[in-house]
């Protein structure tokens, strides 16, 4: 059962506590839909000419692995940078087909 199912019975059952269940089930229902934070991924970004649009290349976790990748691009781009983004998790939702 998920902490949201849990409060859902528990709001359920307790109904009249009143305002203090309120603002305890609006709180752990607001933490349970929040983002989780996920991992750093890591990037190349280059762009191909002085007019085109950065482009970011191959994103993965291991930095390592990035920095290797950026170091073989130089060859052919001399302008490549090393990025991050935190990648962040929400809940899975059900595709529709």
């Amino acid at each position: 059962m998920s902490a949201r199912d849990s409060i859902e019975n528990l709001w359920d059952r307790a109904t009249p506590v009143g305002a203090l269940l309120d603002a305890y089930r609006t709180e752990v229902l607001a933490e349970a839909a929040a983002l989780v934070p996920g991992v750093i991924e890591y990037g190349t970004a280059f762009r191909a000419t002085e007019q085109a649009h950065i482009e970011v290349h191959s994103p993965t976790a291991s930095r390592d692995e990035a920095a290797a990748r950026a170091d073989r691009y130089r060859d052919m781009y001399p302008v490549v940078h090393l990025v991050q983004r935190t990648v962040h998790y929400g809940e899975w939702t059900e595709v529709t087909s």
